[in-house]
C-alpha cells in the first residue's frame, strides 16, 4: 500500500511539473492532432490502455488543473467526428473491443454526472451549470447515435460485425434514452430481415435481446434534459401515438393467434365414428349393394 501511494504521489508531482507544457492553446486543430497521434493509438493497444485513457481524460479535468485543457472540447471532438464509421471499417476484433471499453469508461462517467448533480458539481470544470451539461450531453447522445446508425447502414461485413461487438460492450451505459433504444431496435430488426449473413443476423438478435433486457432503465427524452414546454408536449404526443400503434398491433397479433388456435382445434378435432343401429344400418346397406 505504501509503495502504491508513493508511486501515485510521484506521478502527481511529475504531472504538476509538466502539465502546463501539454497544450499550447487547446484549440480544435491541436486537440485533433492529439487525438490522432496520442489518444486513439493508445486506447486501441490493449484493454488496460483503453481504460487508462478514458479515466485519464477525466482525471486531468477534476484532479489537476491543466492549462488550456477542456474536457468539454475533447468530448465535443470525440462525438462530433466520424470516429466510429472510420475506425470500425478497418479495426480488428481486439481493437474494436478496446475502442468500446474506452467509450464505456467515458459514458459511465458522464452518466454518473447526469444522474447525480452533486458528483457533477464536484468534478465539473467546463460547464456553467448542470442544466447546460444535460443539454450538451443530450447532443452528444444524438451524435453518437448518428455514428452508430451510419455504421449499421454499412454493407461492409467488417463494419457491421465490429459495430455490433462495440454495442455489446457499451450496452450497460448506452443507450439511456428510450427513443434512441427504439431506433436501434428497429435498425437491428431491419438488418435481421434484409441481411443474408447468418452470423450477422444471430449477433443482431442477441443485441436486440440485450436492448429488451435493459428496457426498464431507459428514460424518455423529456426526462433526460430540460426541454422547452412545446417540444416536451410534442415528444409526449409522439410517444402516446406510438404506444397506441404498438397496442393496436399487439391486439391484432393476439386476435390472429386466437383465430389460428381455433382453426387448429377444428382440424385436430376427432371425427365421431358411427355406432349402434346407425353403424349397423350402414353395414347392412353395403352388403345389399354387393
Amino acid at each position: 500500500k505504501e509503495t502504491h501511494e508513493t508511486n501515485y504521489n510521484k506521478i502527481l508531482d511529475k504531472i504538476e511539473n509538466e502539465k502546463d507544457k501539454w497544450f499550447n492553446n487547446g484549440d480544435e486543430e491541436e486537440l485533433l492532432h492529439i487525438f490522432e497521434k496520442c489518444i486513439i493509438p493508445r486506447f486501441q493497444q490493449s484493454s488496460f490502455d483503453a481504460i487508462f485513457v478514458g479515466k485519464f481524460l477525466f482525471f486531468i479535468n477534476s484532479v489537476v488543473n491543466v492549462k488550456n485543457y477542456s474536457l468539454k472540447n475533447v468530448l465535443d471532438l470525440l462525438f462530433n467526428t466520424e470516429l466510429l464509421p472510420i475506425t470500425l471499417f478497418t479495426n480488428t476484433t481486439i481493437e474494436t473491443e478496446n475502442l468500446a471499453l474506452f467509450y464505456q469508461i467515458v459514458l459511465e462517467r458522464l452518466n454518473n454526472w447526469w444522474s447525480d448533480e452533486e458528483i457533477f458539481n464536484k468534478e465539473n470544470k467546463n460547464f456553467e451549470n448542470y442544466k447546460e451539461f444535460k443539454e450538451v450531453y443530450f447532443n452528444w447522445q444524438v451524435l453518437l447515435l448518428n455514428q452508430i446508425i451510419k455504421t449499421l447502414n454499412s454493407k461492409s461485413y467488417t463494419s457491421l460485425n465490429n459495430i455490433i461487438s462495440f454495442l455489446k460492450v457499451i450496452m450497460n451505459n448506452y443507450p439511456v434514452i428510450k427513443e434512441h433504444s427504439e431506433i436501434l431496435y428497429d435498425k437491428l430488426n431491419e438488418i435481421i430481415e434484409n441481411d443474408d449473413r447468418e452470423d450477422i443476423k444471430l449477433s443482431s438478435r442477441a443485441l436486440i435481446g440485450l436492448i429488451k433486457f435493459q428496457d426498464s432503465k431507459y428514460v424518455p427524452i423529456w426526462e433526460f434534459y430540460e426541454m422547452k414546454e412545446e417540444d416536451k408536449l410534442e415528444a409526449i404526443k409522439k410517444r402516446d401515438e406510438k404506444n397506441a400503434i404498438l397496442k393496436a398491433k399487439e391486439d391484432e397479433e393476439k386476435e390472429n393467434e386466437r383465430q389460428l388456435e381455433k382453426e387448429r382445434e377444428l382440424v385436430n378435432k376427432p371425427v365421431a365414428k358411427p355406432y349402434g343401429l346407425v353403424g349397423l344400418k350402414s353395414r347392412v346397406k353395403k352388403v345389399e349393394e354387393k
